[in-house]
């Protein structure tokens, strides 16, 4: 029989009660603002994000102007342009769009659209010394 008290306690996010349709003793908003940043590879996530864009976030549009907020979508497949991409600047792009969702939006901010497919994996804009050095003989080894 195992002892009670060795297991975790179980803390509740303070999302859940939100998530499953319970809005008493809601916080003050600072921001009037939701805004959910849109997390998934491009190529195999096309007809889930369009269907998103024409079906879903309207309707959420919608239900926030009722509430009196407005909602936004951070879609990064129109936001990175060709100069970040080739300066290897798109993780940090990114990067600063989730901070800017979690520090405007009041509550969740993040949606994550996983499939079997690994993502962009860019070339660091900068390295390491010691990172550059391990490169470098690894290359020196490979030839």
């Amino acid at each position: 029989r195992a002892n009670m008290s060795t297991f975790p306690v179980l803390r509740i996010p303070p999302a859940l009660p939100l998530l499953r349709g319970k809005f008493a003793d809601l916080p003050c908003l600072e921001s009037g603002v939701v805004r959910v940043f849109v997390s998934s590879t491009f190529g195999d996530t096309v007809e889930e994000r369009n269907r998103l864009m024409r079906e879903t976030f309207p309707s959420l549009r919608s239900y926030c102007q009722k509430v009196g907020l407005e909602f936004e979508v951070a879609d990064m497949r129109w936001g990175v342009r060709d100069e970040a991409i080739t300066g290897h600047l798109t993780s940090a792009i990114c990067l600063q769009e989730i901070l800017n969702c979690q520090r405007v939006s009041p509550g969740l901010n993040f949606l994550a659209l996983l499939t079997n497919r690994y993502g962009y994996r860019p070339v660091p804009a900068e390295l390491s010394l010691a990172h550059y050095s391990m490169f470098s003989d690894m290359a020196m080894k490979c030839e």
